[in-house]
C-alpha cells in the first residue's frame, strides 16, 4: 500500500503545529501509523519512506522523532530531500510505501 504526501494539517487542511518541526513530524507519522493500522499492518511494514523537508537545517530534530516511530533492527529505507512544499507553514510531508497482507 502507498501513502500519499502526508502533511501536518486537519481535515480541513489547516496546519497544526505550524513552525514545530517535532511536532509536525509526530503528527505525520501518527496519520501514516493510523493509515497502515486501518489496513491491518504497522509500521514495521513499512519498506520506504519519501521524506520531503522544507529546510533540511530542520533533518536532526526530524530525525529524533523518527528514529521513536521506527524502532526495528531493520527500518525502513528512506531518502530525505529538501523541497518547497506547497503551504508555508508545512515544514514536512512524507509518503510512505508498507506491504500489509489484506
Amino acid at each position: 500500500m502507498h501513502t500519499a504526501g502526508i502533511v501536518s494539517a486537519d481535515e480541513n487542511f489547516n496546519t497544526i503545529h505550524p513552525n514545530d518541526i517535532r511536532e509536525q513530524t509526530r503528527q505525520v507519522l501518527e496519520t501514516i501509523q493510523g493509515i497502515i493500522e486501518g489496513a491491518g499492518g504497522t509500521l514495521d511494514d513499512v519498506a520506504f519512506n519519501h521524506i520531503f523537508l522544507k529546510d533540511l537545517a530542520d533533518w536532526p530534530a526530524m530525525n529524533e522523532v523518527y528514529g521513536a516511530f521506527f524502532t526495528s533492527d531493520t527500518p525502513p529505507a528512506r531518502y530525505v530531500v529538501q523541497a518547497g512544499l506547497v503551504r508555508p507553514d508545512w515544514l514536512i510531508e512524507i509518503a510512505s510505501v508498507a506491504y500489509v497482507d489484506e
